[in-house]
């Protein structure tokens, strides 16, 4: 118990929870997992303390993605002239992207058209979680050619 161990084919470390005599119950990170003894060994601190400097930290490299999708983010979409199905699929990566950054409002310009396009993107865009409404632009900024989401 508290003995520190390296997983054999991962190289992972961690920290002994509980032994059985055919297992080993290990703490890596904030993972719990249980293993045959044969599958780990024991190490020092210091290896310990080196492996766990080495590790990289996933958080980082997410940070690092939510910033760049951030910088690159744009408050706008243009699927004008798209099919229907394209124009759809743009629309949810979209939403997607905007709840993930938290975004309070957004614009999907699609066009007056026929219409088919501004109907699909509301009847879609009404069915996802954290959208607290989709309507049309008030008349001077696109009227029915724009369609404004806003999220909670």
């Amino acid at each position: 118990m508290g003995e520190k161990v390296r997983i054999k084919d991962g190289g992972m470390v961690g920290e002994v929870s509980k032994v059985s005599t055919k297992a080993v119950t290990v703490i890596v990170g904030n993972l719990s997992t249980k293993l045959p003894l044969d599958r780990v060994e024991r190490v020092t601190s210091n290896e310990y303390r080196a492996a766990v400097r080495e590790t990289p930290k996933p958080r980082q490299v997410y940070d690092a993605g939510i910033a760049e999708r951030k910088a690159n983010f744009r408050l706008e979409l243009d699927v004008r002239g798209m099919r229907v199905n394209e124009a759809i699929e743009q629309v949810m990566r979209y939403i997607d992207d905007a709840i993930m950054l938290d975004v309070g409002t957004v614009r999907i310009l699609h066009g007056k058209g026929t219409g088919a396009l501004r109907e699909e993107i509301q009847k879609y865009v009404r069915t996802v979680p954290g959208v607290v409404s989709a309507a049309d632009e008030h008349i001077q900024f696109g009227g029915s050619g724009v369609t404004v989401v806003k999220f909670g």
